[in-house]
């Protein structure tokens, strides 16, 4: 069986990708010139057969807004971007990316974006290339029992999110819906929408200063705290939390991934620059939380003077499906065969 490019350019009624599946092999050929086919963007993504029969996978190419929803426990579900239009005015604008909202998602249930695409064997545990989660684990110590103590943190409220890389995917325990388009909105300097919320910055290529400042409620305790895995290239990526008197900062210049770190700030401010305009990928997620109301005259606890770290404060491993550390699969089985341009 024979197919072009547009006949597998185009999506299925559900709004997934157009599939087909390949019995006895995969030959690719064009008589397409050089320079019409350097011209193309996007990428061909071949799943195992395993995922291509498994109704709880499920492939995106994402161009219009629609609607990226699960229905089935325990999901997978990859996001192929496509490319954007060039924008001279915005120029820190990756060559693709998701700009994800309205996320419908169960209070109980478990939410992972994750990068790359999911390896063969994507149902193992303990992996660390989840970069949002919702719920996220607070973990505190109580030096009375001498004990880690876990708050499950759930986020009702979760900023637009843009995730500017060619591809990943997420994993939901229960069935969870939200919005996704191709667009990009320049957030140099970004405004939270809420006191209790959280949000992600991710870099890709090129980058320039970011500033996300916080709405405060003054009379409640407050958390704040990120979520980074940082790709250092001769740079140093500095994370830098601000309130009136103090300052909270994590700085990179090795190879991180899935640190956790949380404290109690009246941040007013998160900066995140770096030594270089090409400084290597990145994935934070930020998030704030107020606590118990404050006695009258007091205010929420924080470090007095300048905290600078170079290794994050905690580094938790969660129990979620596997990555791929590698860009492509190849697996010579059936395999649901996509394209995107």
């Amino acid at each position: 069986m024979k197919y072009t490019l547009d006949q597998l350019n185009v999506y299925n009624p559900d709004g997934k990708a157009k599939s087909i599946s390949i019995i006895h092999g995969l030959t690719i050929s064009t008589s397409n010139t050089n320079s019409d086919t350097t011209g193309l963007t996007g990428c061909l993504y071949l799943t195992t057969k395993n995922q291509a029969n498994d109704p709880s996978f499920s492939v995106y190419v994402i161009k219009q807004a629609q609607t990226v929803s699960t229905t089935q426990p325990n999901s997978t579900v990859v996001i192929l971007n496509t490319e954007l239009n060039p924008d001279i005015s915005n120029y820190d604008q990756p060559l693709k990316t998701s700009y994800v909202t309205n996320i419908n998602q169960s209070p109980d249930s478990d939410l992972f974006f994750q990068w790359d695409i999911p390896a063969s064997g994507w149902t193992q545990k303990d992996v660390t290339n989840q970069f949002f989660e919702n719920p996220i684990i607070l973990e505190t110590f109580d030096w009375n029992t001498m004990k880690k103590n876990f708050t499950r943190q759930f986020f009702d409220h979760i900023e637009p999110l843009q995730i500017g890389v060619k591809y990943w995917y997420f994993t939901a325990s229960k069935p969870v819906s939200m919005t996704m388009e191709s667009k990009y909105v320049s957030n140099l300097m970004y405004t939270a929408t809420s006191v209790n919320t959280t949000g992600l910055i991710v870099n890709d290529f090129v980058f320039l200063e970011h500033v996300v400042n916080f709405p405060l409620d003054l009379t409640r305790v407050r958390t704040i705290g990120t979520l980074i895995s940082a790709f250092p290239e001769s740079s140093t990526i500095n994370f830098v939390y601000k309130d009136d008197q103090s300052s909270s900062r994590q700085s990179f210049s090795t190879e991180q991934t899935h640190s956790l770190f949380d404290t109690y700030m009246q941040a007013s401010s998160l900066t995140i620059n770096a030594t270089a305009l090409i400084p290597g990928r990145f994935f934070c997620q930020y998030f704030g939380v107020t606590g118990d109301l404050l006695p009258p005259g007091t205010s929420t606890p924080s470090t007095p003077s300048t905290v600078e770290t170079t290794m994050p404060s905690t580094t938790r491993i969660s129990t979620t499906p596997s990555a791929a550390p590698h860009e492509f699969q190849l697996i010579c089985f059936i395999i649901a065969f996509l394209l995107v341009l």
